[in-house]
């Protein structure tokens, strides 16, 4: 991890110690990429992306308000913002994952699946092979039970739009993530 200049942090709801640990591992890291770290956030959309550049330049919170689970990852943007290392919003936007909640990949259009999938067809590919199938049904759908039979929002989705936002989602990170590798290295 000490050689990559981009590392991704999610959030453990009410969970002190993990925003302790995580905010002592990402202000060491960059400590030794002697500033040039950027903290991927999955979780945040990408039209955030202008708030946050805004609050590590400027630190007023009332720029980041508005963000989702802001007070459990408040330690960690405030650490962000006290070391100027760039923040980076990875997610889809909201209206992405409404409409692909409401009509599944389709409520997309072409240039936003290849906006947030660099490679479509590997991904499609990828997609099919057994190890994904085994993933989807321990992992994703065991979640949508789980979140459906607790959340009320999750009722009306059902299992076909929730797994597309799921790997939609994911696809996106990492999509992102290495078209940021890759630039940030030339």
């Amino acid at each position: 991890m000490s050689q990559q200049n981009l590392i991704f942090v999610g959030v453990h709801l009410g969970n002190e110690s993990d925003t302790a640990l995580v905010s002592r591992v990402v202000n060491d890291l960059n400590k030794q990429k002697r500033g040039n770290l950027i903290l991927g956030v999955g979780f945040f959309p990408r039209e955030l992306q202008s708030a946050l550049d805004s609050f590590v330049e400027t630190g007023n919170e009332k720029d980041v308000e508005n963000l989702p689970f802001l007070q459990a990852c408040l330690p960690l943007l405030k650490i962000a913002r006290e070391s100027k290392i760039k923040l980076l919003a990875l997610g889809i936007t909201g209206d992405s994952q409404q409409r692909v909640f409401s009509n599944g990949l389709e409520g997309l259009s072409s240039r936003e699946k290849n906006e947030y999938v660099s490679d479509l067809n590997g991904f499609v590919e990828y997609e099919s092979l057994p190890g994904f199938r085994l993933y989807a049904e321990e992992v994703i759908f065991d979640n949508f039970k789980n979140f459906s039979e607790t959340e009320n929002s999750f009722k009306n989705i059902g299992k076909r739009n929730y797994f597309a936002e799921r790997i939609l989602s994911d696809e996106a990170v990492a999509s992102k993530a290495v078209e940021t590798v890759k630039n940030s290295s030339k």
